[in-house]
């Protein structure tokens, strides 16, 4: 399993010292008091302890969000950390074996290094600790109830502060030209997909479909129960355990139209209904959208709403078929 450390990390450092006053909360040792941190060029000069008012933020260590799978967030590292930084996580350490899979070890690596800021490897997380000469990476919360992030600090940059994401401090690389994706499943027609066996969806027997997402073999038609499916239909790119696209659905039809959405954007989730058809793209890699993450997160919503809707009570949604008996 390959994965990738980055710091979400401010691309510029200040030239003068500034100084963040607060109460402030050691975790290795366990200990609070008041003081003022000065930081210059990215690093903490200076811890003084001294009296702070009452009604001061905390200031605390940043939180590390290990491992994520970056490809079940649906989002390229930069989205990711863009709403991650929001949350207090200045270091991540992301997995991306599966997106290798598709792409090969040398365009996923290349693409998804240019998104991550100074990228690390074997778990070598260089964020700071609230220490003199450390790295200045720390967050402000109002108070320890709400724990609500005021700002995140990432080389003494604040990368989020006051309900704003200054996407211009989170440096990457330069990305590579084109969008990596590995595509090469042809559309189908319901001719293709049937069967002599009749659907039965008010028993919760329904039809699953897998496609080689290279084209390099015919589709692969199965009956499964358990999904809660009534009418319809439900498939992915990215659902876990297979590289193929997976569709679920109550009739050929809708299955079919699922599938060619997916092969014609090359890559996504996609709910067919009986009035329309609606998708969430995922063009890198047929796992990852280009979109910010609140756009990304809406459309998701909407599409597992839909899918409940027309009955869908299967636990994963989007990413994992594995559980559903054939």
């Amino acid at each position: 399993m390959l994965g990738a450390v980055i710091l979400l990390a401010g691309c510029t450092q200040h030239s003068e010292t500034i100084k963040i006053s607060g109460h402030i909360i050691d975790p290795q040792t366990q200990e609070q008091y008041d003081g003022t941190i000065s930081v210059y060029e990215g690093k903490i000069t200076k811890i003084v302890r001294e009296t702070v008012d009452g009604n001061a933020p905390y200031i605390v260590q940043g939180y590390s969000d290990t491992p994520v799978h970056i490809e079940n967030t649906l989002l390229t590292p930069e989205n990711y950390a863009a709403d991650a930084v929001k949350n207090g996580v200045i270091a991540s350490e992301l997995e991306y074996d599966r997106i290798i899979e598709v792409l090969g070890e040398k365009d996923a690596k290349e693409y998804i290094d240019a998104n991550c800021s100074k990228v690390h490897f074997h778990f070598d997380m260089k964020a700071g600790r609230l220490r003199k000469g450390d790295n200045a990476d720390f967050i402000v919360l109002d108070n320890l109830v709400s724990l609500k992030v005021l700002a995140t600090y990432i080389d003494g940059i604040a990368v989020y502060e006051n309900g704003k994401l200054h996407r211009d401090r989170l440096s990457r690389g330069e990305i590579p030209q084109g969008t990596p994706n590995a595509f090469g499943a042809e559309t189908i027609t319901a001719d293709d997909i049937a069967t002599e066996e009749p659907y039965r969806p008010g028993d919760d027997i329904i039809k699953m479909v897998k496609i080689d997402r290279l084209g390099l073999s015919e589709p692969i038609v199965s009956f499964v129960i358990g999904t809660g499916l009534k009418k319809g239909a439900v498939a992915s790119s990215i659902a876990d355990g297979t590289l193929d696209i997976v569709a679920i659905g109550a009739n050929d039809s809708d299955i079919a139209a699922a599938i060619n959405l997916i092969v014609e954007q090359k890559g996504g989730i996609v709910v067919v209904s009986p009035d329309d058809i609606i998708s969430l793209p995922l063009p890198i890699a047929g796992m990852l959208s280009d979109q910010d993450a609140e756009t990304v997160g809406a459309q998701y919503e909407k599409l597992r709403n839909q899918a409940v809707f027309q009955g869908y009570d299967y636990e994963a949604f989007g990413f994992d078929f594995r559980g559903i008996s054939e």
